[in-house]
């Protein structure tokens, strides 16, 4: 029996480590970059440091980290998304976060415009859950009469030792396109 016991306390540590999903973004530092083939087209993501207590980043078009900014994000100390400003001016805000980077369920209030600069309210539920060397997520909104309408889905295939991508799929049920993703290269320092 110690033996048994013995071997599950030597497990913990590294079921742990397996069930970690997150963007090591304390560990990341300022100028560092990430370029990857975004469901066809290159964007580079880069990481310009902390201001308060979120992380800066901002995902760029091209191979470059000077392109044209196509959003800016705070993200949480897990790579948990808190508001996004696109370059038209369009934020959208995920309270407490978006729930991208946590394991099992986890539900959040995303609020922004519409297309028509209508502004909307939805509760959001997200499921990740870890699969070999990434995860497996679901994503549904809550609609005011508890029907759950699905938003989006997939498989993060591989992460990073920051955290990042490695090769994913994601489908958006809105239009029912399923879009790969890719790292190209990334300079950690």
């Amino acid at each position: 029996m110690k033996i048994l016991a013995t071997f599950v306390l030597m497990l913990l540590p590294s079921l742990a480590l397996a069930q970690d999903i997150s963007i090591r973004m304390a560990e990341i530092p300022a100028g560092s970059w990430y370029m990857m083939d975004d469901a066809g087209r290159d964007t580079t993501h880069v990481f310009r440091g902390k201001k308060g207590r979120h992380y800066i980043y901002e995902m760029v078009a091209g191979k470059t980290t000077s392109g044209q900014v196509i959003f800016t994000d705070l993200r949480d100390a897990s790579g948990s998304n808190v508001k996004r400003t696109f370059a038209n001016g369009n934020v959208l805000t995920f309270k407490p976060h978006n729930c991208q980077r946590v394991v099992g369920q986890c539900s959040f209030t995303e609020s922004g415009r519409k297309a028509d600069g209508s502004k909307y309210v939805t509760k959001m539920v997200r499921v990740n859950t870890p699969k070999g060397k990434g995860f497996t997520f679901k994503q549904v909104a809550i609609a005011s009469d508890g029907t759950q309408l699905p938003v989006r889905s997939g498989q993060i295939k591989a992460l990073d030792k920051m955290g990042m991508l490695v090769r994913a799929k994601m489908t958006t049920h809105a239009d029912n396109k399923t879009r790969s993703y890719k790292k190209r290269k990334a300079s950690w320092d």
